[in-house]
């Protein structure tokens, strides 16, 4: 199920859609930077 389904299958209403993508956007920019970390990490020990 897309986000975009998810919304319309439970009526989101729009603040509920925008704390929702803001809470989603704020999980995928912290595995971006545990991934990026995690590259600094390997390549030292390289």
């Amino acid at each position: 199920m897309g986000i975009l389904e998810f919304f319309d299958q439970y009526k989101c209403t729009k603040n509920e859609k925008e704390h929702l993508l803001d809470y989603l956007c704020t999980i995928r920019v912290k595995r971006v930077i545990k991934e990026i970390n995690d590259l600094k990490i390997n390549k030292k020990t390289v």
